[in-house]
């Protein structure tokens, strides 16, 4: 089944990101995964048992958990990531304070920060 991303969230104190989905059939999922992929609003998504295909080509995802779309829930997950990308306009540097958990910058952002003397 085809799915359309609606927005993505990306928490970078956990690793964790979040996409609202809608199909077709007008289903509206919170979908919960850890991933190195960034699934962009307008993107159509295909799962599979090892990953998601993006706009046709083939991502390794870790699905955690998918809900049924909660508006005050996503409202919450948008307040709450405190990741840079996830406002608009996007940053060209990531300001995060802290160690950030995602293995990968999905928007490409580098990083000048130290924390505890280490550049992070």
């Amino acid at each position: 089944m085809e799915w359309k991303v609606v927005d993505t969230v990306i928490s970078p104190s956990t690793g964790v990101s979040f996409s609202c989905i809608h199909s077709l059939k007008n289903l509206r999922l919170t979908l919960w995964y850890q991933a190195d992929v960034y699934m962009p609003p307008g993107s159509i998504i295909i799962p599979f048992n090892k990953g998601v295909l993006i706009n046709d080509k083939l991502y390794p995802v870790t699905v955690y958990n998918v809900t049924r779309f909660n508006p005050a829930l996503w409202k919450s997950l948008k307040e709450n990531s405190h990741c840079p990308s996830n406002c608009n306009p996007k940053p060209e540097a990531c300001s995060y304070p802290f160690e950030c958990l995602v293995s990968v910058c999905p928007f490409g952002l580098t990083r000048n920060i130290q924390i505890d003397n280490k550049k992070v």
